[in-house]
């Protein structure tokens, strides 16, 4: 840097008339520097930048190797999911089976069951016939022989209301023939008295008039 100032230092003394030699060692110093300092900043901007596209590109290598196993993982995870998949189903169709089988089993026994409940139930059914129909039977004869008993008293005492009543009826015709027996002969008493006292009144009346 200082030789490149010196050498700028020259030039710029062959080019213009120069007042003050140190003033424009001075400038030529600064200017260097700022030459200096400019170039350091490329350079650092340069490093800088070559840094980052070398930190991205390095991102992109990691991002692209953790695609890479995330897919994989994903994939993988997708085969383990289809396997328990599949196994879950295989162990649901072998449930399904079992739960149908012991459904099956079930209404089976649950047939069975009914058809013992329907067997005791018609046998039930046919005993309780059968002693209705002996009980029906046994109260219509009871009730046959009660009713042949109470004809049987009812003609009885229809008889004997019969033969009260005939003879009641006979009683009181013989009353009734002794009281128009007597009222017969009442009748005749009086008819002869009321006769016999004409006949007195009018024997009276003609001695009355031959006496006259």
């Amino acid at each position: 840097m200082q030789e490149w100032a010196e050498l700028l230092e020259q030039e710029l003394l062959q080019a213009v008339e120069v007042k003050d030699r140190d003033s424009l060692h001075r400038y030529i110093t600064l200017l260097s520097r700022n030459l200096v300092e400019q170039q350091v900043y490329q350079d650092n901007f340069t490093q800088l930048h070559n840094e980052i596209q070398s930190f991205s590109s390095t991102m992109e290598q990691g991002f692209q190797a953790m695609d890479e196993r995330f897919t994989t993982q994903l994939k993988q995870m997708n085969t383990r999911f289809d396997a328990q998949q599949k196994l879950l189903e295989e162990r649901l169709a072998v449930q399904q089976k079992l739960t149908e089988e012991r459904f099956d089993a079930q209404d089976q026994k649950f047939f069975a069951l009914q058809k013992q409940m329907d067997d005791r139930f018609d046998a039930n059914q046919k005993q309780m016939a059968e002693r209705f129909n002996a009980q029906q039977k046994l109260m219509d004869e009871r009730f046959n022989a009660n009713q042949k008993q109470m004809a049987e008293r009812f003609d009885a005492q229809q008889i004997q209301m019969d033969e009260r009543f005939d003879a009641q009826q006979k009683l009181m015709d013989e009353r009734f023939t002794q009281h128009d027996k007597r009222f017969d002969a009442i009748h005749r008493v009086s008819v002869l008295g009321f006769s016999g006292l004409a006949l007195l009144i009018t024997a009276f009346s003609l001695v009355l008039l031959l006496w006259r």
